[in-house]
Order: C-alpha cells, then structure tokens, then sequence
C-alpha cells in the first residue's frame, strides 16, 4: 500500500475522531506542531524516524516533548502511530488532515501558476471569481513560471483551466497540425 492510502486512511480516523469530539481545529494545529518540531529538531526526528529505536521508548520521548502540548486524542494518534511504526507518514497525515478539514469547511485550494508575480488586488480578484464559480472558499496557492510567457493557470482538484499564453499556443499548434482533440 503507497504511502499516501496509508497517510489518508490515518488522516481520515484521526479526522473522524476529532470532528466527534469537537476538536479539529486543535488536532491540526497539534499535526503542524509535531510535524514542525521534528523538522525543527534533527535529534528528535532521527530518534523518532529510526526503525530500531523500540515504540515503547519513542512513547517516552514523545511524552516528554509533548504531553500538555497537544490534545490527549492527537498525543494516542500519535502512540498508534509509533505502534504501527507509521512514524514516518506524519507529514503526509497532516496533509491529508488538512485537506479533509478544509473540505468539511467548504475550503478548496486553487494552485496557481502565473507567468509574473500577481498584484494583490488580481490576487482577490482571482479568489472572489474562483469562489463565485465553485461555491467555496478558495485558498490560493501562488507560484511564478516565467515559462508561461502570459497569463496563468489555475488547477483546483482534477480541474486545470489554462490561460496562459504558453498552452494557448501549444493548442494552437496542435490545431494547425491536425492533432487537437
């Protein structure tokens, strides 16, 4: 099994569990401290990631860094992940759980690819048409490939609308050859 099926299925009982208790917003903000702090700290991470450190002693470490810290629920989460030896899909499961907790909030992320830097206002505007068009909150996602030589393109879940001038002219190639779709 791949380590993203893996790193859904745990995000999605961690998930689960703390939307019944009321708790989503803590377990992702507990996911992003644990995940921070084990890039954060090189010791703790190589203690933790490594295979032949015993659960039971990674128990004990985790508890010392952080119990009182994080949520009991995620502090178990995390125990059955030692348990499990899954330790090391912990970013993964909070990508996972991010994604999960954003759609339950009708939160969608547009990846947006744009030849120049966008303007704030382009940016609002690019976010108010986006969400006007799925019916949710868009999150934007920026970055700049100065290959696109205009435009942009937005990709939200399996949806790719390009507007750039690159694949303008790639289809319009592809036209002129004969080989459009």
């Amino acid at each position: 099994m791949s380590a993203t099926t893996l790193a859904r299925r745990y995000a999605g009982a961690l998930f689960g569990i703390a939307e019944k208790a009321n708790i989503v917003d803590k377990a992702q903000s507990d996911l992003k401290l644990i995940t921070s702090s084990l890039c954060a700290m090189p010791d703790l991470r190589q203690t933790v990631m490594h295979p032949l450190v015993p659960p039971v002693q990674k128990r004990s470490i985790i508890d010392k860094v952080y119990t009182g810290k994080i949520d009991d629920i995620t502090l178990r989460f995390l125990y059955l992940l030692l348990d499990k030896r899954r330790e090391g899909i912990i970013e993964e499961i909070e990508k996972e759980f991010i994604s999960l907790a954003n759609s339950s909030r009708g939160i969608v992320t547009a990846k947006v690819l744009s030849a120049v830097p966008l303007l704030k206002k382009e940016e609002a505007a690019l976010t108010s048409k986006l969400s006007a068009c799925t019916g949710k909150t868009v999150q934007l996602e920026l970055s700049v490939d100065p290959s696109l030589i205009g435009g942009l393109t937005v990709c939200i879940g399996n949806n790719v609308i390009d507007g750039s001038i690159k694949g303008h002219l790639a289809s319009l190639k592809n036209k002129m050859l004969g080989q459009d779709k």
